[in-house]
């Protein structure tokens, strides 16, 4: 049975509208609910329900066929701010919004529907409010490769609130041996870095941001791994400050036996007989007044420091007996001017020069 209303159903003077001896509208124009019936039209406005109370269930598919920018408008209010609202009013439009269910554990499924081949789909809040996505489950959010954020022409600020050791990882597994990691799971944590970009040929600057006056940036590779700096560009690399070495590595060049010299910074030292050369200073004098003697030398802990040991006063030879020498073990100071300069490369004392004051000719022996 089908039922068509295309007039307005006056029920003027106490009519009723029935169904055999079923009473369908009352004399006051309200539905005798439950009303059951099939291919119902209507035209005009419908108002089903008198109180915004009342429930409305619909069985099967529902087709709403609109021109409107209220085309579907539900809330409390009805169309005037609704709580959901289909604007069709667009002249050509063809493209629309598909909520897809699934079964429990399978999400839920929000698409563009019509149009072309392809169509893109835009979530805005209003004004300057906040678009959240995921804001109250735990999961994550998960962009596709090739997302962006803000797109080429448009300034985008993207801030992330997280105390997690990955509160961004960037990788092709994720989190998993990333290409990029943002820490921020210090519990007091409130430094960071701020990379400044520029124009063509400009500077692009890093630097360290911070609620304090001062905090410093470390830089490092993994385990024994080596840490580059320009490695590929030819430019130079400026160090505008004080430069310190703080462990034994030292600072070597491009080839396979060139270092850096590191000269310690501490007054000279004369040691007495049979004692010990300073390995703190560069430069150490012998004075065998009181006859042949010995002394030793340390190995160094610092990768190319700088020491140079001369005879001041000769009463006699004076053997040193260096610690990883290279080529020997001991140097023997048999005159005055004589010298021994030598830098460490990390392992060994290389004898880099053996030579005299007195004629440039007769240094110490290497044995």
């Amino acid at each position: 049975m089908s039922k068509v209303f295309n007039r307005d159903v006056d029920l003027a003077g106490g009519s009723k509208l029935m169904k055999g001896t079923t009473t369908l509208i009352d004399a006051d124009g309200n539905f005798n609910a439950p009303i059951v019936t099939t291919n119902l039209t209507t035209t005009g406005n419908t108002i089903l329900g008198d109180a915004a109370s009342d429930t409305c269930a619909i069985n099967g598919a529902t087709s709403i066929l609109s021109t409107s920018a209220s085309a579907l408008a539900a809330g409390r209010l009805g169309a005037t701010t609704p709580a959901l609202q289909v604007d069709a009013s667009t002249a050509t439009c063809v493209t629309g919004l598909k909520v897809k269910a699934a079964g429990s554990g399978a999400g839920l499924a929000l698409s563009t529907v019509g149009g072309g081949t392809n169509e893109s789909l835009t979530i805005d809040a209003k004004g300057s409010g906040t678009v959240t996505i995921n804001g109250t489950a735990t999961g994550i959010v998960a962009l596709p490769a090739g997302s962006t954020i803000g797109g080429s022409a448009v300034a985008a600020l993207g801030v992330v609130t997280s105390n997690s050791a990955t509160a961004l990882a960037v990788g092709l597994n994720g989190a998993t041996n990333s290409a990029f990691v943002v820490d921020s799971s210090t519990g007091s944590q409130a430094a960071g870095l701020k990379v400044v970009g520029a124009t063509a040929a400009g500077t692009v600057a890093a630097s360290v941001i911070s609620s304090g006056a001062d905090a410093n940036l470390s830089l490092d590779a993994k385990g024994a791994g080596t840490l580059t700096l320009n490695g590929t560009a030819t430019g130079a690399i400026a160090l505008s400050r004080a430069t310190t070495v703080l462990a034994a590595g030292g600072i070597s060049s491009t080839t396979a036996t060139g270092l850096f010299p590191v000269y310690l910074c501490a007054v000279q030292d004369t040691p007495a007989p049979t004692a010990a050369c300073s390995v703190a200073n560069f430069l150490t004098t012998l004075d065998s007044t009181a006859g042949a003697t010995t002394q030793t030398l340390a190995a160094s802990t610092v990768k190319g420091q700088m020491k140079k040991i001369e005879m001041k006063v000769s009463g006699g030879n004076d053997v040193v007996t260096v610690t990883g020498l290279l080529g020997g073990t001991t140097l023997t100071f048999s005159a005055v001017g004589q010298y021994a300069l030598l830098q460490h490369n990390g392992t060994n004392w290389v004898p880099l020069e053996l030579s005299s004051q007195a004629d440039g000719v007769a240094g110490p022996a290497l044995a």
